[in-house]
C-alpha cells in the first residue's frame, strides 16, 4: 500500500485550470453550482458545531434562522426562542440584551465572537449565548452570516447574606 501526497503549490497550480474552466462555464452551470457550494459550506459549519457538541443556530445576514442544530432544540425557550424564522427573546427580561448582541453581531464588522448572559423567562435562571460572526469567504451567494450557540441554563447563585454581628458577640470576642 502506498500513500501519495502533493505539496500545496503543486496542488494549487493543478486546480488553477479547473477554476478557469468554472469561470468560463456557461452561466446556467455557474448559477446552479454556486448556491450548492455555498449551501455545502453552511452544512459543514452546522455539522462541525454538532460534532463539537455545541447547540448551534445558523443565521443569515438579516438574522433569519437558516438551521437549528439538534443540540439546540432542547435548550430553546429559556432565554431564546424562534418567532417567524427569527431569533427572539423568550421573555421580556432578556429582550434588550439579546437585541444588543444580535445588532452587534449582524453589523459589517470583521468576524468576531460576542457573548451575553441572558436572564431566562423563569426566575433565577440564566443562559449564556455566544454569537460567532462567520466570514463569507468572498462568496456573494453565501447566506450563512453568524452562528448563535446556546449553553444550558443555570441557576443564578446569589451572594450569601452578610449578617451583622450581634453586639454581645463582639464584646465577648474582645474580652478573650
Amino acid at each position: 500500500m502506498s500513500t501519495h501526497t502533493t505539496s500545496g503549490a503543486k496542488e494549487t497550480a493543478r486546480r488553477a485550470p479547473e477554476r478557469q474552466r468554472e469561470a468560463e462555464a456557461p452561466p446556467a452551470r455557474r448559477d446552479v453550482i454556486g448556491p450548492i457550494i455555498a449551501g455545502a459550506r453552511a452544512r459543514g459549519v452546522a455539522d462541525a458545531f454538532e460534532l463539537l457538541g455545541e447547540a448551534a443556530i445558523l443565521l443569515d445576514f438579516s438574522g433569519a434562522v437558516l438551521h437549528v442544530g439538534a443540540s439546540a432544540r432542547p435548550l430553546m425557550g429559556c432565554a431564546v426562542t424562534i418567532v417567524s424564522d427569527h431569533v427572539a427573546a423568550a421573555g421580556g427580561r432578556s429582550a434588550g440584551a439579546l437585541q444588543s448582541l444580535l445588532e452587534a453581531g449582524m453589523g459589517e464588522a470583521p468576524p468576531q465572537r460576542l457573548e451575553a448572559d441572558l436572564p431566562c423567562a423563569e426566575s433565577d435562571m440564566r443562559q449564556r449565548v455566544r454569537l460567532y460572526r462567520i466570514d463569507d469567504a468572498g462568496d456573494p451567494r453565501q447566506l450563512l452570516h453568524s452562528v448563535l450557540v446556546l449553553e444550558p441554563p443555570r441557576r443564578v447563585r446569589r451572594p450569601p447574606l452578610r449578617r451583622k454581628r450581634a453586639p454581645q458577640a463582639a464584646c465577648a470576642q474582645g474580652a478573650d
